[in-house]
């Protein structure tokens, strides 16, 4: 199966490894902060449309087959699971500040 949703960007979320790469890069954490916020979407379905055409999933998916009819079997797959009104999620992403070490001028 396609491995990006545990690569990049979901899988990119632990803030002890996103510390250590600023560190990598020549740069130190002045904060790095949990920003959660709610999410909707009209169905599953356009969740799953969401994913296989506008994401790293897409050419995943060309790999396997016509794209169009993947990503209706992708939404078939999701609607069977969730149901088929209106999703509602948390959303979270990490805000970041950096500073050089060389010269501790923030960047972020």
């Amino acid at each position: 199966p396609p491995s990006f949703i545990v690569r990049v960007p979901h899988g990119y979320s632990d803030p002890e490894q996103i510390r250590a790469d600023l560190l990598a890069g020549g740069l130190e954490a002045v904060s790095i902060d949990r920003l959660v916020l709610p999410g909707t979407a009209t169905s599953a379905g356009t969740v799953a449309e969401g994913f296989a055409l506008g994401s790293p999933l897409r050419f995943a998916l060309q790999e396997r087959g016509r794209l169009d009819e993947l990503t209706d079997r992708l939404a078939e797959e999701m609607t069977a699971l969730l149901g088929e009104g209106p999703l509602e999620e948390v959303n979270t992403a990490w805000v970041v500040v950096a500073r050089r070490l060389s010269d501790r001028t923030p960047i972020g």
